[in-house]
């Protein structure tokens, strides 16, 4: 049987139930008995992840091949196993391939087709020679090209259709190339160690494990998984421009268009799979011709990670003095001796329930004499204030917040006094936020 590609008049598809496809999900892990991920499926710079692809086809399928498992953005891969069937058994640790994404500038060509439109008028020419006079026309080109190609792209069906209309009509097309900077993907195929794991308990890993076991065993032909473990960076670029990218690479911008080009860095796992059948037919010729036809399968995993920059919200709050009244004016000012309560919290979403895993540390700068500071480092906290002159206190809270208490004892401080405070977020002793 001859197997070509070439078109047909009409096609019989010898294995039409040639099906393929693909699902894939991401799960947080724990790290002291504490996700690090968020209750809304959200993640923070600095978290983890475990995930997983399950895929098949068609045993009827000619061929099925999975591609190498793809990440952009501000996720990096620890792990990337895989189990294909047919097994009866689950067979861990088959490293899988993997492409690492990284957008950066390219200096790129890119090819350009203009098609003939018609012919200028005709007009004489006799080669400084009074023997023969040469009648010549120009060709018009179009204003836009015809067909347009990147060197790094990857042509599509459409994009060979239209070079094979060319190749076969070449006089009525011009080729032309244009140079120029632009942001563009680069992989980098690399392995890891299998099992990698990191900022994870044992008992998040044995849990994984189970669930890759209990999904991935008793696999027929052309079914699989590919699995893993991830983590997100500590430092998020939602953006990034040509320009910027160029400035750091020393590049003269003087010789570059002024038109900035800016992209979006999305954080990613992407995996393709890949099936063929045969179709088979009769050209115009009446002879039977078959060639494969690819099916095609993908599936992203794109996990949502929040800004980690916040606001620290100051509060002045009134404690109460032995004969339990208010220990501050009621126009907000102060007598000396009198507590001057601060109160200080982050704004960081989700706090309250990732003390474990999110800290903050905050600073602060002030003239006047410190009595008294707490800070909460736990997902709730209950801490009495009970200071010789007040009224004993119950305060509640939460990862972040804090209190400190201040007593002006000189005239000095009189007047308006400052006190400036900053903040940070860590994700495990990592920062990510704040300063």
């Amino acid at each position: 049987m001859l197997i070509i590609p070439i078109s047909v008049a009409y096609a019989v598809h010898l294995n039409s139930e040639c099906n393929v496809s693909i699902t894939g999900q991401y799960f947080p892990i724990t790290f002291e008995g504490e996700n690090r991920g968020n209750p809304d499926n959200s993640f923070y710079p600095g978290d983890g992840l475990h995930f997983i692809f399950l895929f098949k086809a068609s045993d009827i399928c000619n061929s099925f091949n999975v591609k190498p498992v793809e990440s952009e953005g501000e996720i990096k891969l620890l792990s990337h196993n895989s189990v294909m069937g047919p097994s009866l058994q689950f067979i861990p640790n088959n490293i899988h391939a993997h492409d690492d994404f990284n957008t950066i500038p390219k200096y790129l060509t890119t090819f350009h087709w203009y098609e003939v439109i018609g012919y200028s008028d005709p007009y004489s020419h006799n080669h400084h020679c009074k023997c023969a006079i040469h009648i010549h026309t120009d060709p018009i080109f179009s204003d836009s090209p015809f067909f347009s190609y990147r060197e790094d792209k990857e042509l599509t069906s459409s994009d060979a259709k239209k070079l094979e209309s060319i190749r076969k009509h070449y006089d009525k097309y011009q080729k032309t190339e244009t140079q120029s900077w632009v942001l563009a993907k680069s992989g980098i195929d690399h392995g890891h160690a299998i099992n990698s794991h990191a900022y994870e308990d044992d008992k998040s890993i044995e849990l994984f494990e189970n669930f890759v076991k209990d999904r991935c065993s008793n696999l027929v032909k052309y079914q699989g998984c590919v699995y893993g473990h991830a983590e997100i960076d500590v430092k998020i670029i939602s953006e990034l421009c040509l320009h910027a990218e160029l400035k750091k690479l020393g590049v003269n911008l003087s010789d570059i268009p002024p038109n900035d080009m800016c992209v979006n860095h999305q954080t990613k796992l992407h995996l393709t799979v890949q099936g063929t059948k045969i179709v088979c037919g009769f050209n115009d010729r009446g002879n039977e011709v078959c060639k494969p036809v690819k099916i095609t399968k993908s599936k992203n995993l794109t996990p949502t990670v929040l800004n980690a920059d916040f606001d620290l919200i100051l509060e002045k709050l009134a404690l109460r003095d032995d004969d339990n009244y208010a220990a501050k004016n009621i126009a907000g000012n102060y007598y000396l001796h009198d507590p001057v309560t601060i109160s200080h919290e982050p704004s960081l979403k989700w706090k309250e329930l990732r003390a474990n895993t999110i800290q903050f540390k905050t600073t602060k700068k002030h003239e006047m004499k410190k009595e008294f500071e707490f800070d909460c480092n736990a997902n709730n906290c209950k801490y009495a204030v009970s200071l010789n002159g007040l009224y004993p206190t119950i305060h509640d809270f939460v990862n972040g917040v804090g209190i400190t208490i201040y007593n002006a004892t000189s005239d000095y401080e009189f007047g308006y006094n400052d006190f400036e405070y900053a903040s940070v977020v860590k994700n495990i002793d990592r920062q990510i936020g704040g300063g």
